[in-house]
């Protein structure tokens, strides 16, 4: 059983780990993928990260939603969902860094 004052710490570093990390990367590609439409005809690589991101959000939004009430209700386990969720959030970890670091590289070698 779990108490409730280490419940909701447990809650914010759940949400955090797990839903931080595509919100990241779904805001970057939105961002990176209107920048790259405007000065190039690219872009569509960034929109699909960003599809992505979004889509591994709202997945580890609905697990950390449904352990907020598995916890509320004191029989909460970690298990393969949450894994998933884990795998998700840390790939598009690696997609926002690639994300950022891709477009300083292109930007660099761009000619104005």
């Amino acid at each position: 059983m779990t108490s409730a004052q280490g419940a909701v710490p447990a809650l914010y570093i759940l949400f955090v780990l797990l839903c931080a990390p595509p919100l990241l990367g779904a805001y970057l590609g939105l961002r990176r993928a209107r920048l790259a439409s405007d000065h190039t005809s690219g872009g569509s690589l960034f929109l699909v990260g960003a599809i992505f991101s979004a889509a591994a959000f709202l997945f580890n939004f609905g697990v950390t939603f449904v352990a907020t009430i598995r916890i509320a209700g004191g029989a909460f386990e970690f298990g393969l969902s949450h894994a998933i969720a884990a795998a998700l959030a840390w790939f598009c970890f690696w997609l926002w860094l690639a994300m950022v670091f891709l477009r300083k590289r292109r930007s660099r070698h761009r000619i104005s």
